[in-house]
């Protein structure tokens, strides 16, 4: 039997996709942007949507930066709901969803 990491203990386990989110509306498998400068634009895809042992629901995601027809990958980050809402305001319609 393996010890769970911090990030396991305070998180909890992994959820499926599909799975109601402790955020109601922020799922994995959906997708919000932000294009609020005017040259980039992020694109997020949510992994996970988690509440810690605080009660704060955190989003897991894949960061896509497209900047003068160039697409980077950024990675993986997590942001608290709040603060996610807050930079990703914009829903994008994915198939499925």
């Amino acid at each position: 039997m393996s010890t769970p990491t911090l990030l396991q203990r305070l998180f909890g386990p992994a959820r499926a996709a599909g799975v109601r989110s402790p955020d109601g509306d922020l799922q994995p498998g959906l997708t919000y942007r932000n294009d609020s400068d005017g040259t980039t634009i992020e694109v997020a895809h949510i992994l996970d949507v988690r509440r810690d042992k605080f009660g704060i629901v955190h989003v897991s995601f894949d960061l896509v930066r497209q900047y003068q027809g160039t697409t980077a990958d950024a990675g993986q980050r997590t942001l608290a709901s709040q603060a996610f809402r807050k930079r990703f305001p914009q829903r994008m319609e994915t198939p499925g969803h």
